[in-house]
């Protein structure tokens, strides 16, 4: 009898090991910072005038981050017809900011009051991913974002750090851009032939100041 109880405490321990080594498996040692893969990636990002992007935001928020959640993990396909007939998917990798909304100039906080922008510049535990031009968010920092339907920014320059009370931006009405061009001594008629939409001149001003000339266009 006592053999025996031996031998079944021999057993259930052999399996007890069998599932930990499973279950560890499928675990992934966190690297240290210094050892991680960097993910570099690089975005053609659309081109919108100041007008042309209060139209088109779905969320135009001045606010503090306030948290992170965790990395999440998306999986998603090509629409229907786009696939080229096989299964392709990509992975993307990015987390949830809460804004804790300032001014509210455009849009709609969710139930707890504030706004969700989405952050892809987030580590793994074995990877970085950075987007060429775009810095992660840092919390306790000011933004005003300019928001699609999908709590993205629209470039980097849609994200707008504020400091001090002042944003440095250069989403600007083309009546500004004139403005600061003649201020820095340049000659209006050098611009006769270009889009001053397109022209770029980026200024710094009062945050205030700012959303007042965004509710001025919308």
């Amino acid at each position: 009898m006592k053999r025996k109880a031996l031998w079944r405490k021999a057993l259930w321990a052999g399996l007890l090991a069998i599932v930990i080594l499973l279950a560890c498996a499928g675990c992934q040692r966190e690297l240290p910072r210094e050892e991680k893969e960097v993910v570099k990636g690089y975005a053609s990002w659309p081109s919108y005038s100041f007008e042309e992007a209060i139209a088109e935001a779905k969320t135009i928020v001045y606010g503090k981050a306030v948290s992170k959640s965790d990395v999440i993990e998306e999986v998603t396909s090509p629409p229907e017809g786009l696939d080229g007939g096989e299964e392709v998917t990509d992975t993307n990798y990015y987390c949830e900011v809460s804004l804790e909304p300032i001014t509210l100039v455009k849009g709609e906080a969710g139930e707890d009051g504030e706004v969700a922008v989405r952050d892809f510049e987030v580590e793994t535990d074995t990877k970085i991913y950075d987007t060429d031009g775009v810095d992660p968010i840092e919390l306790e920092q000011e933004y005003v974002f300019f928001l699609n339907e999908y709590n993205v920014f629209f470039g980097p320059s849609m994200m707008m750090l504020v400091e001090d009370g002042q944003v440095s931006t250069s989403v600007l009405p083309t009546s500004v851009k004139e403005e600061i061009l003649v201020e820095q001594g340049k000659d209006l008629d050098d611009y006769a032939n270009m889009n001053m939409e397109q022209v770029y001149v980026e200024n710094a001003m009062p945050v205030e100041e700012y959303l007042a000339l965004i509710e001025e266009a919308m």
